[in-house]
């Protein structure tokens, strides 16, 4: 009975040395990690992408874009609908990280790396 203690103590603690290895993982990588896989497969889009977006754009699918950007990659981008300097380095940093060519071009392969379409 002693041994079955031990053995379920042991297990225990090797799961939640696991799962706080994953919580402190950097979402940037977990992102990035998950989504290049995504962007190099061929996939059917669940709904329309929005609109290709870049440096100097304006509107909702910027406002989207830094969204995603903040809340599920964990940027720091200012949500203000244009795609300004700060913008334009996070989405190049995303998509050096996705595994896509950095252009700073938020174009239907981006988006769908960011989950969007």
């Amino acid at each position: 009975m002693y041994k079955q203690y031990i053995r379920a103590i042991i297990i225990g603690s090797t799961l939640i040395c696991a799962l706080l290895m994953i919580t402190a993982a950097s979402p940037h990588v977990f992102a990035a990690t998950r989504h290049a896989v995504a962007a190099h497969t061929s996939f059917t889009p669940h709904h329309a992408c929005p609109m290709t977006v870049e440096e100097g754009s304006r509107g909702e699918p910027v406002v989207t874009l830094q969204g995603e950007l903040n809340w599920i990659f964990g940027y720091d981008v200012p949500v203000t609908g244009y795609f300004g300097p700060e913008t334009d380095a996070a989405v190049r940093d995303f998509q050096t990280r996705a595994g896509l060519p950095a252009n700073g071009i938020v174009d239907p392969t981006t988006w769908h790396a960011l989950g969007e379409c």
